[in-house]
């Protein structure tokens, strides 16, 4: 069975790279949301429930923060990994609100496709 990857990106152009990604050379099958809501229905699905959360943070909107925490607490996502995907050169400041927001690991972008199905595989 292929591993399940709830992704929740707001922007289009990066859900539709990352996705490619995750897809064809990760050989991962990808339930794309737009926002943390719409991904909560949908895992909320026993048929669509993620074996793994991607979840695009931008460090500037408390919103996508918010998205986390609501993940998080979802009892259809209960025991889930949640990992932040942030484009931002200066991730060491956001680590600690990324991992308040009970994320379990964040990446950052850009990061080589290898790298990012490295850290997915540690998961």
């Amino acid at each position: 069975m292929t591993d399940r990857i709830l992704y929740v990106e707001s922007n289009p152009h990066t859900m539709e790279l990352i996705s490619r990604i995750l897809k064809y050379l990760g050989g991962y099958r990808v339930i794309p949301a737009r926002h943390a809501q719409s991904g909560i229905a949908i895992a909320s699905s026993t048929s669509q429930r993620p074996d793994l959360i991607l979840l695009g943070i931008k460090p500037d909107d408390a919103s996508t923060l918010q998205g986390a925490t609501q993940l998080r607490q979802s009892p259809a996502l209960r025991g889930v990994p949640i990992l932040a995907i942030i484009a931002d050169d200066r991730i060491a400041s956001h680590r600690q609100r990324i991992m308040a927001a009970q994320c379990d690991g964040c990446i950052t972008q850009p990061a080589s496709a290898q790298a990012l199905l490295d850290i997915i595989g540690d998961y």
